[in-house]
Protein backbone atom coordinates (compact mmCIF):
# COMPACT_ATOMS: atom_id res chain seq x y z
CA UNK A 1 0.00 0.00 0.00
CA UNK A 2 1.48 3.31 -1.02
CA UNK A 3 3.95 1.92 -3.56
CA UNK A 4 4.42 5.26 -5.33
CA UNK A 5 5.70 7.06 -2.25
CA UNK A 6 9.36 7.08 -1.24
CA UNK A 7 9.13 4.17 1.21
CA UNK A 8 6.78 2.04 -0.87
CA UNK A 9 8.78 2.61 -4.05
CA UNK A 10 12.07 1.69 -2.33
CA UNK A 11 10.52 -1.55 -1.07
CA UNK A 12 9.07 -2.33 -4.52
CA UNK A 13 12.47 -1.81 -6.18
CA UNK A 14 14.32 -4.04 -3.70
CA UNK A 15 11.71 -6.75 -3.22
CA UNK A 16 10.32 -7.27 -6.75
CA UNK A 17 13.35 -9.24 -8.03
CA UNK A 18 12.80 -11.75 -5.19
CA UNK A 19 9.03 -11.74 -4.61
CA UNK A 20 5.83 -11.09 -6.54
CA UNK A 21 4.99 -7.48 -5.71
CA UNK A 22 1.66 -5.78 -6.38
CA UNK A 23 1.44 -2.05 -5.79
CA UNK A 24 -1.66 -0.25 -4.62
CA UNK A 25 -1.85 3.51 -4.30
CA UNK A 26 -4.28 6.40 -4.51
CA UNK A 27 -3.92 8.86 -7.37
CA UNK A 28 -6.33 11.75 -7.90
CA UNK A 29 -8.64 10.20 -5.31
CA UNK A 30 -8.85 6.87 -7.16
CA UNK A 31 -7.21 3.56 -6.34
CA UNK A 32 -4.51 2.47 -8.75
CA UNK A 33 -3.29 -1.14 -8.78
CA UNK A 34 -0.08 -2.15 -10.56
CA UNK A 35 -0.12 -5.93 -11.03
CA UNK A 36 0.63 -8.72 -13.41
CA UNK A 37 -2.16 -10.08 -15.60
CA UNK A 38 -2.56 -13.37 -13.74
CA UNK A 39 -2.42 -12.11 -10.14
CA UNK A 40 -5.46 -12.63 -7.96
CA UNK A 41 -5.90 -9.81 -5.46
CA UNK A 42 -6.51 -11.89 -2.32
CA UNK A 43 -4.62 -14.17 0.02
CA UNK A 44 -1.27 -12.36 0.13
CA UNK A 45 1.61 -13.61 2.25
CA UNK A 46 2.60 -10.11 3.32
CA UNK A 47 1.08 -6.66 3.01
CA UNK A 48 3.40 -3.67 3.46
CA UNK A 49 1.69 -0.52 4.72
CA UNK A 50 3.54 2.57 3.44
CA UNK A 51 0.84 5.22 3.77
CA UNK A 52 1.00 8.31 5.98
CA UNK A 53 -0.48 8.05 9.43
CA UNK A 54 -3.75 9.94 9.76
CA UNK A 55 -6.74 9.86 12.12
CA UNK A 56 -8.37 7.19 9.92
CA UNK A 57 -5.14 5.17 9.41
CA UNK A 58 -6.39 2.11 11.35
CA UNK A 59 -9.73 2.05 9.50
CA UNK A 60 -7.99 2.30 6.12
CA UNK A 61 -5.52 -0.48 6.93
CA UNK A 62 -8.21 -2.72 8.44
CA UNK A 63 -10.23 -2.26 5.24
CA UNK A 64 -7.31 -3.45 3.12
CA UNK A 65 -6.67 -6.35 5.52
CA UNK A 66 -10.30 -7.45 5.16
CA UNK A 67 -10.13 -7.05 1.39
CA UNK A 68 -6.80 -8.78 0.68
CA UNK A 69 -6.54 -11.19 3.64
CA UNK A 70 -2.74 -11.07 4.07
CA UNK A 71 -1.10 -13.63 6.34
CA UNK A 72 1.21 -10.91 7.72
CA UNK A 73 1.04 -7.11 7.84
CA UNK A 74 4.19 -4.97 7.89
CA UNK A 75 3.57 -1.38 9.02
CA UNK A 76 6.41 0.68 7.50
CA UNK A 77 4.87 3.98 8.58
CA UNK A 78 5.82 6.27 11.45
CA UNK A 79 2.93 5.66 13.85
CA UNK A 80 2.12 6.36 17.49
CA UNK A 81 3.25 3.57 19.85
CA UNK A 82 0.52 0.95 20.18
CA UNK A 83 -0.84 1.35 16.64
CA UNK A 84 0.54 -1.91 15.23
CA UNK A 85 -0.89 -3.98 18.09
CA UNK A 86 -4.36 -2.72 17.17
CA UNK A 87 -4.01 -4.46 13.79
CA UNK A 88 -3.70 -7.89 15.42
CA UNK A 89 -1.03 -10.45 16.32
CA UNK A 90 0.11 -10.93 12.72
CA UNK A 91 1.06 -7.27 12.30
CA UNK A 92 4.62 -6.03 12.76
CA UNK A 93 6.21 -2.60 12.61
CA UNK A 94 9.45 -2.04 10.71
CA UNK A 95 11.75 0.88 10.16
CA UNK A 96 12.88 2.31 6.86
CA UNK A 97 15.95 4.45 7.31
CA UNK A 98 18.10 6.23 4.79
CA UNK A 99 18.51 9.46 2.89
CA UNK A 100 15.43 10.65 1.04
CA UNK A 101 14.83 10.14 -1.86
CA UNK A 102 17.42 7.33 -1.99
CA UNK A 103 15.79 4.99 0.51
CA UNK A 104 16.48 1.84 -1.49
CA UNK A 105 20.21 2.37 -0.91
CA UNK A 106 19.59 3.01 2.79
CA UNK A 107 17.64 -0.23 3.07
CA UNK A 108 20.58 -2.08 1.55
CA UNK A 109 23.12 -0.77 4.07
CA UNK A 110 21.19 0.13 7.26
CA UNK A 111 19.66 -2.78 9.21
CA UNK A 112 15.86 -2.96 9.05
CA UNK A 113 14.47 -3.22 12.57
CA UNK A 114 11.28 -5.27 12.76
CA UNK A 115 9.19 -5.72 15.87
CA UNK A 116 6.07 -7.70 16.66
CA UNK A 117 5.12 -11.29 17.39
CA UNK A 118 5.74 -12.27 13.74
CA UNK A 119 8.93 -10.20 13.35
CA UNK A 120 11.14 -13.17 12.54
CA UNK A 121 8.76 -14.37 9.78
CA UNK A 122 8.80 -10.91 8.17
CA UNK A 123 12.59 -10.70 8.60
CA UNK A 124 12.99 -13.94 6.60
CA UNK A 125 11.05 -12.30 3.77
CA UNK A 126 13.37 -9.27 3.76
CA UNK A 127 16.52 -11.38 4.16
CA UNK A 128 15.59 -13.27 0.99
CA UNK A 129 16.03 -9.91 -0.78
CA UNK A 130 19.43 -9.39 0.87
CA UNK A 131 18.40 -6.97 3.62
CA UNK A 132 19.95 -7.18 7.09
CA UNK A 133 17.29 -7.34 9.80
CA UNK A 134 17.06 -7.31 13.57
CA UNK A 135 13.92 -8.39 15.37
CA UNK A 136 12.09 -7.72 18.62
CA UNK A 137 8.77 -9.21 19.79
CA UNK A 138 7.28 -5.90 20.99
CA UNK A 139 6.02 -3.62 18.16
CA UNK A 140 6.12 -0.60 20.48
CA UNK A 141 9.91 -0.90 20.36
CA UNK A 142 10.36 0.22 16.75
CA UNK A 143 7.31 2.49 16.85
CA UNK A 144 8.85 4.43 19.76
CA UNK A 145 12.46 4.31 18.58
CA UNK A 146 11.45 5.48 15.10
CA UNK A 147 9.63 8.49 16.57
CA UNK A 148 12.64 9.30 18.76
CA UNK A 149 14.98 8.94 15.77
CA UNK A 150 12.84 11.38 13.76
CA UNK A 151 12.77 13.79 16.72
CA UNK A 152 16.56 13.56 17.08
CA UNK A 153 16.98 14.30 13.37
CA UNK A 154 14.65 17.30 13.63
CA UNK A 155 16.51 18.70 16.63
CA UNK A 156 19.81 18.32 14.76
CA UNK A 157 18.38 20.20 11.76
CA UNK A 158 17.10 22.98 14.01
CA UNK A 159 20.51 23.25 15.70
CA UNK A 160 22.32 23.33 12.34
CA UNK A 161 20.02 26.15 11.21
CA UNK A 162 20.70 28.08 14.42
CA UNK A 163 24.47 27.51 14.12
CA UNK A 164 24.38 28.77 10.53
CA UNK A 165 22.56 31.95 11.57
CA UNK A 166 24.97 32.59 14.48
CA UNK A 167 27.99 32.09 12.19
CA UNK A 168 26.50 34.40 9.58
CA UNK A 169 25.72 37.09 12.17
CA UNK A 170 29.35 37.06 13.37
CA UNK A 171 30.96 36.84 9.94
CA UNK A 172 32.12 33.24 10.36
CA UNK A 173 32.07 30.79 7.47
CA UNK A 174 29.66 28.02 8.46
CA UNK A 175 31.91 25.46 6.71
CA UNK A 176 34.66 26.38 9.19
CA UNK A 177 32.26 25.59 12.01
CA UNK A 178 31.47 22.21 10.44
CA UNK A 179 35.16 21.40 9.96
CA UNK A 180 35.88 22.38 13.57
CA UNK A 181 33.10 20.17 15.00
CA UNK A 182 33.83 17.15 12.80
CA UNK A 183 37.59 16.89 13.44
Amino acid sequence: LGHRGEVGNALRVLLSPHHTVIGIDIEDGKEVIDKGEEVVLAGFDLMHVCIRHSPDFLDIVRGYIARFRPVLVDVCTTVPPGTTEKLGPNAVHSTTRGVHPHLARGLQVIPKHISGLQAEAVARYYRKAGLVCTTNPNPRTTETIHLLNNLHYGVNLAFADLAYRVCRRHGVDFQHYLTYTIT
